[in-house]
């Protein structure tokens, strides 16, 4: 366990490439338990798997957050695997973000996989501006590359949009929801494509104008 104080603003910084593993641990009352500002090119691969953030975060600085991933220089990619991870009473910092996991501005690419954890995940478009916050459930698989949802996927290919993955659709495909989704968009596609959504939601209106299209397991809104 690890618990906080004053002086202790970070538990975990990481500024550099290589791998770092976070296994059953326990952060409470931490400013930043774990904050990476990837500032090398090269690659960082970073684990936190079983671990528990309790009462993490401060209203002093605008980078607190349980969990914060930055890759600050071209070519500094990040691959972030949060699993099996529990946020309780995530206090809100100096601009009011109460992010479980804050996503900042990346100007390289920065790959982010939430699995089995309830979080809240802001995404910042540039410096302390908000472009996206989600509420990622335990049952979810999420994945954000460069701060956007993937929401589809074809095989083994994801997609940010349900729009993108109806485009990309061959004959006979199945497009696999991996999240809930909100859109509204019109398929032009001619193939027929089968849309299993896998128990998620979609909130929004699909409009086939030329399309087959088969809509299975879920729950549109």
């Amino acid at each position: 366990s690890f618990l906080g104080s004053v002086e202790n603003r970070c538990t975990l910084y990481s500024n550099a490439n290589g791998t770092i593993t976070v296994e059953d641990c326990e952060f409470n009352n931490i400013y930043a338990p774990v904050n990476l500002n990837h500032k090398v090119a090269g690659e960082q691969i970073v684990i936190v798997e079983g671990t528990s953030f309790t009462n993490c975060g401060t209203a002093e600085y605008d980078y607190a957050a349980p969990v914060r991933v930055l890759s600050s220089v071209e070519g500094a990619t990040s691959d972030v695997t949060i699993d099996g991870c529990a946020f309780t009473n995530t206090v809100a910092n100096s601009i009011g973000q109460d992010a479980d996991i804050l996503l900042d501005y990346a100007i390289s690419t920065t790959v982010v996989n939430v699995s089995g954890t309830s979080a809240k995940v802001i995404v910042e478009k540039e410096k302390n501006v908000n472009s996206q916050e989600v509420v990622v459930t335990q049952e979810q698989n999420a994945t954000f590359t460069n701060g956007v949802m993937e929401v589809a996927m074809i095989d083994d290919v994801k997609y940010t949009s349900l729009a993108a993955a109806f485009e990309a659709a061959q004959e006979n495909d199945v497009i696999v929801l991996i999240s809930n989704v909100t859109e509204e968009f019109v398929i032009s596609n001619t193939a027929n494509i089968t849309l299993d959504m896998e128990d998620y939601t979609l909130t929004g209106a699909i409009l086939p104008s030329i399309a087959n299209v088969t809509i299975k397991n879920g729950t549109i809104n």
